[in-house]
């Protein structure tokens, strides 16, 4: 048998989000030559694209909070569709590829806000003499 990539992990043949050489003389001179999976870099694209569009629309905290959550809901309900519609099993590394880039984009500001007001705490005024 030629040695070929696989593409699903060697010990979970349902996670999609890396792929291993999993065959040991091959991977004993590469090494666990790590490819991410394209399908769900653009599901993360998507989903922190559409969080980035809400937080440009939305400007009170609690409201981001929703749209966060119905970011979320809305994967969750795309993949129930496509399980009932299409058969497919459901997809949780898609799910959890939504939900954590819409939530990273979700923290961005809040973290930058964080950030920057150590630097205001951080630097001390000179008294005038």
């Amino acid at each position: 048998m030629p040695y070929k990539f696989k593409a699903t992990l060697w010990f979970s043949r349902h996670t999609q989000l890396l792929d291993f050489v999993p065959y040991p003389p091959l991977a004993a001179v590469l090494g666990p030559a790590v490819v991410i999976n394209p399908h769900i870099i653009t599901h993360a694209a998507v989903y922190a694209a559409a969080m980035a569009l809400m937080l440009l629309l939305i400007r009170s905290l609690p409201r981001r909070a929703g749209a966060l959550l119905l970011l979320i809901v809305i994967a969750a309900l795309t993949e129930f569709l496509q399980r009932k519609v299409y058969g497919n099993p459901f997809e949780w590394e898609d799910l959890a590829a939504d939900t954590i880039a819409a939530t990273a984009v979700f923290f961005v500001p809040l973290a930058s806000a964080w950030i920057s007001s150590w630097r205001r705490v951080a630097v001390p005024q000179d008294s005038p003499k």
